[in-house]
């Protein structure tokens, strides 16, 4: 039996609508590692123990979508770019920018395609390996870090191939 399961993120086949007086959700980063969607101040703060010091480091440990390429554009500073907030007029709470979310909804929909496409075409073998080394490695970062306890589930993916 195999199977998939996706959720609707807001701006990908649902309608964003804010409610009045709140703001609209904001749209996190898809960790392609992890399979998770973060704060982006999650991934930057993780940068220096993943020994990510560049953009092409980048893209080769974390993620060489089109969309991040285009984003970094050879400059890994302009990472922060899928995380721009702005206090907007009336409200008390900073939202993400449109561009910002946008890029976000864009590169995880890249990226899960690229997910999909990489489970068809490799073995439970070679995938189950993989989970647990990611595991290991995102496992063992500082817990202040956030990142280590967002690993439980590649462990439980792992244990089913």
């Amino acid at each position: 039996m195999t199977g998939f399961s996706h959720g609707i993120g807001y701006g990908e086949s649902k309608d964003v609508i804010p409610v009045v007086g709140v703001t609209v959700p904001t749209v996190n980063y898809h960790l392609p590692p992890l399979h998770v969607k973060v704060p982006i101040l999650e991934v930057q703060r993780a940068l220096d123990a993943l020994k990510v010091t560049d953009a092409d480091e980048f893209h080769a440990k974390i993620c060489d979508c089109t969309v991040c390429k285009g984003v970094l554009s050879g400059d890994l500073r302009k990472l922060g770019q899928f995380g721009d907030f702005v206090l907007k007029l009336g409200n008390s709470r900073e939202s993400q920018t449109p561009d910002s979310a946008k890029k976000c909804r864009f590169h995880f929909l890249l990226a899960r395609a690229k997910e999909i496409d990489k489970v068809s075409a490799e073995s439970g073998g070679s995938l189950k390996a993989e989970l647990q080394v990611t595991a290991d490695q995102y496992g063992n970062l500082p817990a202040y870090l956030g990142l280590g306890s967002r690993t439980s589930h590649l462990r439980t993916w792992s244990s089913f191939l």
